[in-house]
C-alpha cells in the first residue's frame, strides 16, 4: 500500500480464452513436425539415386541454329494398354516452343558426361540436316545420327509421366549407356519435312506385344508393360521416325512401308544402315505423308490383335 492506496499486482501473461484452453499452450510448444525429406528419383539410365539435371530433350544448343519462339506445340500420345482394351489417343498442346521442352529424369553425371559427348559429336551433322543445306551423310556420320536419334527418343519418352507412355525398357537404356551402342531391334528412318499445315512435332505410340504364354496372367482391367514403341519427332526441316520392339524380336525386322509408294523413296534408313551415302537435301514429305507414317504402325498391329487372336493377341 502506498499513500493509502493498494497497489494491483500485475499478471505475468495475460491468457485469450482460447488459450486458456489446457492443451493449447502444450500443443503450441511443441515443434513443429517436419516433412519428410522427399526420396531422389533414379535416373533413367544408370538407375541410380542421384541429382537430376534439367536436360533438354534436343539440346539447349539447337536453339543457336533454328527460331524457338512458338507460344505452344502439339504432342501426340497413343497408348494400348492391354489385350482387348481400346486404344487411349491424347493430343496435348503445350505451352511454349517444342525446342525448349526438358525432362528431369537424367542425372547429372550422364548428362555432363557421355550424353553431352553425343551432343557434340552429332552436333556438326545436324545443323545442316535442320536447315536443308546440301551435305552428304556416309556410314560413320549415320551411325551417330543414330545414336543421337536413340537418345533423344529414350529421354523424350519421359515427357509423357505415364509408365504406359514408355516402351523402352530400362535394359535397353543400360545396354545404350554402356555400350555406346543402339540396342537391337531398333530402326530409325530420317527425311525432310518442309513444315505447311501439319502440326505434329512428336508422336509417340506405346503397345506392349504379348505371346499367347503372357496373355493368361493379364487380369481384366490390368495394363500390361509396353515393350514396343514408335516416336515420330520434327526439328526444323528433319523429320525422324523410331521403332524397337523388345517383345516381338522380329517385328523390327521385317517391318516394311507399303510398296510403290512414296514413303518408300523418301523415309530414308539410317540404322540399321543401308546406304554407303546419303546425299541431302532429299525431297520434302508432305503434310499428308508426315501425318501417315506416325499411323501405319498402329494401323497395322490393331489389325493383327482383331485377326490374328489364336496366335497374339496385343
Amino acid at each position: 500500500m502506498v499513500g493509502g492506496c493498494a497497489r494491483r499486482s500485475r499478471p505475468l501473461c495475460r491468457l485469450s480464452p482460447r488459450s486458456a484452453h489446457p492443451g493449447y499452450l502444450l500443443l503450441h510448444q511443441m515443434p513443429k513436425a517436419r516433412k519428410p525429406p522427399t526420396p531422389p528419383k533414379h535416373c533413367i539410365f544408370c538407375d541410380l539415386p542421384k541429382k537430376m539435371s534439367d536436360e533438354h530433350i534436343w539440346g539447349k544448343w539447337i536453339k543457336d541454329y533454328i527460331r524457338a519462339d512458338r507460344k505452344k506445340h502439339h504432342i501426340h500420345l497413343t497408348r494400348i494398354p492391354s489385350p482387348k482394351s481400346p486404344n487411349i489417343t491424347e493430343l496435348r498442346i503445350r505451352a511454349g516452343d517444342p525446342l525448349s521442352a526438358n525432362v528431369h529424369v537424367v542425372c547429372i553425371d550422364c548428362n555432363s558426361t557421355w550424353m553431352s559427348r553425343i551432343q557434340q559429336e552429332t552436333k556438326p551433322i545436324l545443323i545442316p540436316l535442320f536447315q536443308s543445306k546440301t551435305t552428304g551423310l556416309g556410314p560413320k556420320a549415320q551411325a551417330q545420327l543414330a545414336l543421337w536419334c536413340t537418345m533423344a527418343t529414350m529421354t523424350g519418352e519421359f515427357i509423357d509421366r505415364d509408365p504406359l507412355g514408355q516402351g523402352v525398357t530400362l535394359a535397353e537404356r543400360q545396354f545404350f549407356r554402356q555400350q555406346s551402342e543402339i540396342p537391337p531391334n531398333w530402326r530409325i528412318w530420317i527425311a525432310r519435312y518442309r513444315r505447311y499445315k501439319w502440326k505434329g512435332e512428336w508422336i509417340h505410340l506405346t503397345v506392349p506385344i504379348l505371346g499367347p504364354e503372357d496373355v493368361p496372367g493379364i487380369q481384366p482391367g490390368d495394363s500390361a508393360k509396353p515393350n514396343t514403341q514408335t516416336t515420330t519427332f520434327v526439328i526444323g526441316e528433319l523429320y525422324v521416325h523410331v521403332m524397337s520392339s523388345s517383345g516381338h524380336p522380329d517385328l523390327t525386322a521385317k517391318w516394311n512401308w507399303p510398296a510403290f509408294s512414296r514413303l518408300t523413296r523418301l523415309l530414308i534408313q539410317i540404322w540399321p544402315p543401308k546406304e554407303s551415302f546419303i546425299a541431302w537435301p532429299p525431297e520434302s514429305l508432305t503434310d499428308h505423308d508426315a501425318d501417315t507414317i506416325p499411323t501405319l504402325f498402329s494401323n497395322v498391329i490393331d489389325a493383327a490383335s482383331r485377326s490374328l487372336l489364336g496366335r497374339r493377341i496385343f
